[in-house]
C-alpha cells in the first residue's frame, strides 16, 4: 500500500464507508484535527530614507496616461522593481527585516500638496493599496503611509514635486509594526497561544505586543510590555500573555475579520494571525521571540453548538 503525504493545513470533511470497513453508516468529521501556526521574530531593522527611492526630483517627463506621474524604484531595498525585504533577500541581510511598516516620504522642500499612491501587500501578503491624504506630504521634512506595507510593487504621486523626494522606511514613537505567525483556517478554535522570548525587547518606551488579524490587532490576546522587555528567566513555560473576556469568546471562533456588518460572514474567512508590536518610544535595536498558535481545526457541523 502506497503512502500519502499530506502538507499545509489539513480540513477534515465527512469520512465516508470505503471497501472493507463496515461501519454501519456514514461517519462525519470524527474529531478535531490538533495543528499549529508558529513564527521566529527579532527587532525591526532602522528605516532607511532611502529604500525605495533615491533623493531626486519628480518631474514632468514621469508623467502617465491616468495624470499620475510614476516613480522609479530605484533604492537600495530595491530587487527586481519591487520592494520585499526578507530575511534573506540581498537588500537586507538581518532578520528583523521582514515586518510590515509605514512607508515614508521625504523632501527638501514643500511637497504637503502631492498625494503619493502606494500599492503592495499587507503583513498577510493581501494586496494593499493607500492613497495619502490631501494636504498631507512632506513638508521640508518627513510623512508617512497609514497602512503597513509588507511589500512595495509600485509607487505613484499626483504632480511635480517642489523639492527631491526620497522614500523608504523611518521610525515614530507609537507606529506599528505587524509580522505574520501563520494562517489559521476558519471554523477553528485556538487552544493555546504563548511565545518564548529568547532576547528581551530594548525599545526606548512601552514595548506593548498584541496577537489578532490585520482588521483587529488584539483579537486574541496581549503581551505586556514588562513580559515584553523582562529578563529571559524561564524557557520552559513560555510568555505571559493576558486574555479579556472578548478575546477568549474568539479563540472560539476564529475568523479575520469580526467587525459587524464588515462582509465576512463567521467561519467563512481563514484567519491570518499577526503579531503587532507598538513601541511607544525609540525603536528596539535587539529582541527575539517565538510565537505559536496552537488550535484545533474542524469543519463546523450546522447542529453543533458554540
Amino acid at each position: 500500500m502506497g503512502n500519502t503525504t499530506f502538507s499545509g493545513p489539513v480540513k477534515s470533511g465527512d469520512v465516508l464507508v470505503t471497501g472493507g470497513a463496515t461501519l454501519g453508516t456514514n461517519i462525519a468529521n470524527t474529531n478535531w484535527v490538533g495543528n499549529t501556526a508558529s513564527m521566529f521574530m527579532q527587532s525591526p531593522t532602522a528605516g532607511n530614507a532611502t529604500e525605495l527611492k533615491t533623493v531626486g526630483a519628480i518631474t514632468s517627463g514621469m508623467i502617465t496616461n491616468t495624470g499620475e506621474y510614476n516613480i522609479t524604484l530605484n533604492g537600495s531595498g530595491i530587487e527586481q522593481g519591487t520592494w520585499h525585504p526578507t530575511s534573506d533577500s540581498n537588500s537586507s541581510t538581518t532578520g528583523g527585516a521582514s515586518w510590515a511598516r509605514k512607508i515614508q516620504f521625504t523632501s527638501t522642500g514643500n511637497d504637503s500638496a502631492l498625494r503619493f499612491t502606494v500599492n503592495g501587500t499587507d503583513a498577510a501578503g493581501q494586496t494593499l493599496s493607500e492613497t495619502t491624504a490631501a494636504a498631507g506630504g512632506p513638508n521640508a521634512g518627513t510623512s508617512f503611509t497609514t497602512g503597513l506595507f509588507k511589500s512595495v510593487t509600485s509607487i505613484t504621486v499626483s504632480a511635480v514635486s517642489v523639492g527631491n523626494i526620497s522614500i523608504g522606511t523611518g521610525h515614530t514613537a507609537g507606529d506599528q509594526y505587524q509580522h505574520l505567525i501563520g494562517v489559521v483556517p476558519y471554523g477553528s478554535a485556538l487552544t493555546r497561544l504563548y511565545s518564548f522570548r529568547w532576547q528581551a525587547w530594548n525599545g526606548g518606551g512601552n514595548e506593548v505586543m498584541s496577537i489578532g488579524t490585520t482588521v483587529d490587532v488584539d483579537e486574541f490576546a496581549s503581551i505586556a510590555s514588562a513580559v515584553t522587555k523582562g529578563a529571559v528567566t524561564d524557557d520552559t513555560t513560555g510568555d505571559v500573555m493576558t486574555t479579556t473576556a472578548a478575546q477568549s469568546e474568539a479563540w472560539w471562533k476564529v475568523e479575520q475579520n469580526p467587525a459587524a456588518g464588515a462582509g465576512d460572514v463567521d467561519y467563512q474567512v481563514d484567519a491570518a494571525m499577526i503579531v503587532t508590536y507598538t513601541p511607544s518610544g525609540t525603536l528596539a535595536t535587539q529582541g527575539k521571540s517565538i510565537f505559536i498558535a496552537e488550535y484545533a481545526q474542524k469543519r463546523l457541523l450546522t447542529n453543533e453548538s458554540w
